[in-house]
């Protein structure tokens, strides 16, 4: 059975992407990363500037030198390196529906306290979530699909992060 140490899991937002890295690194007792921890500039309580662009680079090679890691996010051109280091890449291709639901349910989680979050949640950034997340399901997925063509190898698909977490158990003895 396949060892995985280099995870890399992409999808649309809402999609169970932090749920499934954060599963995954208790089960591998490693550091899952949320790339926007990586994108959005650090020590802002909002999503309204990006880290400049060589130091996000640098933040992300540093964390490919690890022997393991699990990286997670929308994100494809811009972590390309990572693609090409993982030992396993999940793509989680949830309907529009489910993953709009999950998106407006974070929010009103975090505007009435039950979880916290390091950033501020607007409704103009819940619609323009939503908006972008449409966008992601009729250009960017083929767009992806395209990008990660080299690496059909190490790629598998699930439309629930549930299930993700299931195949790998499945597939790693521990």
């Amino acid at each position: 059975m396949k060892n995985y140490k280099r995870i890399h899991i992409i999808g649309r937002a809402g999609s169970g992407k932090t749920y499934t890295s954060r599963k995954l690194a208790e089960i591998l007792n490693v550091q899952a990363t949320e790339l926007d921890e990586l994108f959005w500039e650090v020590g802002r309580n909002d999503y309204s500037k990006h880290t400049d662009s060589e130091l996000r680079d640098r933040n992300l090679h540093n964390l490919l030198n690890h022997d393991s890691w699990i990286l997670e996010g929308v994100y494809h051109d811009w972590v390309a390196e990572s693609f090409q280091r993982a030992d396993l890449i999940i793509f989680i291709r949830s309907s529009f529906i489910l993953s709009t639901l999950r998106i407006v349910l974070r929010y009103l989680k975090i505007r009435v306290g039950i979880i916290s979050h390091g950033r501020k949640e607007t409704f103009s950034g819940l619609i323009e979530t939503i908006k972008r997340n449409k966008n992601y399901h009729n250009v960017y997925t083929n767009e992806i699909l395209k990008f990660l063509t080299p690496h059909r190898d190490k790629l598998q698909y699930f439309n629930k992060g549930e299930i993700a977490v299931s195949y790998f158990r499945s597939r790693n003895k521990f």
